[in-house]
């Protein structure tokens, strides 16, 4: 990487950042929509969950008396399954096939948050839990974004916005620790990624002191509106790419 690619990635965490301390989630959508401009396909993914992991643990840390791992259990435990297998089998496939589903999602991710995430309720049954982390760990492994099912399941499970946000963070640092873990051991994180990655913790913690006041000065819903609209811009350009 040179030093123009390695500023832009230090840009894209801040603004990561900045995103999931000022809605509870988005890290992955802001930076796996952005990193595949300046990294390879699976690099941008692999630094997209190192860092939204080091994040979503700084709030499970600081907000551990509020976890409800009687409500998140069935996520975690399948979603821990899934998101190994689904970096496995992402080895070796196309980076453009990869970029261009994940523009196709982003789409359709960006139509629902806009349409239908406050008409649509999803019932807290363990079964749901189980399939909403299927769904999790797949997107994690394959595409570093695994918060919007959870966010969907939790959203309806939990009424307390604390509770909402620590949970979902402690589902989020599980699926980060399995999949960077996954490919360390597949040599997808090189020693210069990891560089980039110590790197961008700064710009990362910035992110979130920023996005605490951020969140006091704009609505949450103007703010979740601007990222879903980033979501349908990066998708269409990934797709045409």
């Amino acid at each position: 990487m040179d030093l123009l690619q390695v500023t832009t990635a230090l840009l894209i965490a801040f603004i990561s950042s900045l995103v999931q301390s000022s809605c509870g989630f988005g890290y992955g959508i802001v930076a796996v929509a952005a990193l595949p401009f300046v990294l390879p396909y699976p690099q941008a993914v692999a630094l997209s969950t190192m860092c939204a992991g080091i994040m979503s643990a700084i709030v499970v840390i600081k907000n551990r008396g509020k976890l409800r791992f009687d409500v998140l259990w069935p996520c975690t435990l399948t979603s821990s399954v899934i998101v190994a297998a689904a970096v496995v089998f992402s080895i070796g496939k196309s980076n453009e096939v990869l970029m261009r589903i994940l523009g196709f999602l982003l789409i359709l991710l960006s139509l629902y948050f806009f349409f239908f995430s406050e008409k649509v309720r999803i019932k807290p049954t363990m079964v749901n839990g189980l399939i909403f982390g299927v769904i999790s760990g797949a997107g994690a492994g394959f595409f570093g974004i695994g918060g919007p099912p959870v966010v969907i399941f939790l959203l309806s499970a939990l009424d307390n916005k604390d509770e909402y946000r620590s949970t979902v963070s402690i589902q989020f640092t599980c699926n980060a620790a399995i999949a960077t873990t996954t490919r360390l051991i597949n040599g997808i994180i090189t020693p210069q990624l990891m560089l980039t990655f110590a790197l961008s913790v700064i710009p990362l913690l910035l992110g979130i002191w920023a996005g605490g006041h951020l969140f006091r000065l704009m609505s949450e819903k103007t703010l979740r509106r601007v990222v879903y609209a980033f979501m349908a811009v990066s998708g269409v350009v990934m797709l045409f790419k």
